[in-house]
């Protein structure tokens, strides 16, 4: 049986006072049978300590711009535990190549699904996005690249650009094929969203806050105040330009959009609103006429196309008749028959034929 001491503790638990077997700032024991002892606590906290000092280490080496170490991030450590990933800031500050923005560039591992029906295996691959943003903390630009190695994703030419210019938002592949939409004002440029199979924006939502009657008054403004900091966002699927315009649903998202500026008082806030909506309704504008030209254009593109066709099977006809006549001004037989009805055809196109006899 264990002794107990004066004060009332066994001696085979005095270990434990100092964190009562469990990590400090943990909850039960650990997945033990038994509360850890002190000392089992103090390696444990003493390897977590080493293991992030290590990994804040490789963070360090792994920062610069344009992802120049970026592949300092898949070194081996030393201590037995997983780099935890998440998104990896590996340049945040001003543009070097253009003071005038702000420029974050972050690193995310995705782990893409196989298809069997296929036969492609289930891969990773890393994912290099650069934001740009201008003084009002629009983003303007944003670059995504993907790569199935972190060496290669700093030298990766196969990158999509977003980019807001003139009312618009153009979406643009390495290939050269881009989509174009126009740029309702939210602050973040859009991303495709698998599940509606379109580019969204991402949108912070409004609250309407209603507590329960029920809530003691003691309690309810701690309870609001934490909804309210609570933070909401849906999607917007961006609209595009290509397509027929509706003037007032764009100008209506484009309003509830910016309706967030009346928060702030500097007057240059509202300036640059003021000339974002002019660059949107000249864009608007500027897609009606092209897509009213390409309405009343299309019956001639239309023509023009079939007399190009014509135009392939007539040439095509007569390539054949001169292939045909030139055969026949080579041969001796040919000369004597038809000789002059081949230098009609061939014209100059065979010098020979003017040493044809007449034929027949």
């Amino acid at each position: 049986m264990s002794k107990i001491d004066d004060n009332g503790l066994e001696e085979n638990k005095k270990s434990y006072i100092k964190y009562g077997g469990n990590l400090p700032g943990g909850k039960g024991h650990f997945l033990t049978s038994e509360p850890l002892t002190d000392d089992e606590i103090e390696e444990i906290l003493k390897h977590g300590e080493e293991v992030k000092k290590e990994n804040d280490m490789i963070l360090k080496s792994s920062y610069g711009h344009n992802f120049v170490n970026v592949e300092n991030l898949e070194k081996k450590k030393s201590h037995s535990s997983q780099f935890i990933w998440s998104p990896f800031v590996a340049y945040y500050g001003v543009d070097p190549e253009n003071e005038q923005y702000f420029k974050k560039q972050v690193v995310s591992i995705h782990h893409v699904e196989g298809n069997i029906h296929e036969c492609t295996p289930d891969s990773v691959h890393y994912r290099g996005t650069t934001h740009w943003y201008d003084g009002f903390a629009f983003e303007i630009k944003k670059e995504i690249r993907n790569s199935y190695s972190l060496e290669d994703l700093k030298k990766e030419k196969d990158v999509t650009t977003i980019t807001r210019k003139d009312g618009l938002i153009i979406v643009e592949w390495w290939t050269g094929s881009k989509k174009i939409f126009f740029d309702t004002g939210c602050l973040r440029l859009p991303e495709y969203d698998e599940d509606s199979n379109s580019y969204c924006f991402e949108m912070e939502l409004k609250k309407n806050i209603e507590l329960n009657p029920n809530v003691p008054s003691e309690v309810a403004p701690v309870i609001e105040q934490a909804l309210n900091q609570y933070r909401m966002f849906g999607k917007e699927q961006a609209i595009s330009a290509t397509e027929p315009i509706d003037r007032e649903q764009i100008m209506e998202q484009f309003e509830r959009n910016v309706s967030f500026t009346q928060n702030f008082s500097h007057p240059n806030w509202q300036i640059y609103i003021n000339q974002k909506r002019e660059e949107l309704l000249k864009a608007i504008e500027k897609q009606e006429r092209e897509q009213e030209y390409q309405r009343r254009s299309e019956p001639l593109l239309k023509e023009i196309n079939e007399l190009k066709t014509q135009n392939y099977k007539l040439q095509k006809m007569l390539n054949t008749a001169l292939t045909f006549a030139q055969t026949v001004s080579n041969s001796r037989v040919g000369k004597l028959f038809f000789g002059k009805k081949a230098k009609e055809v061939l014209g100059d196109q065979d010098k020979y034929t003017k040493q044809l006899p007449e034929g027949r």
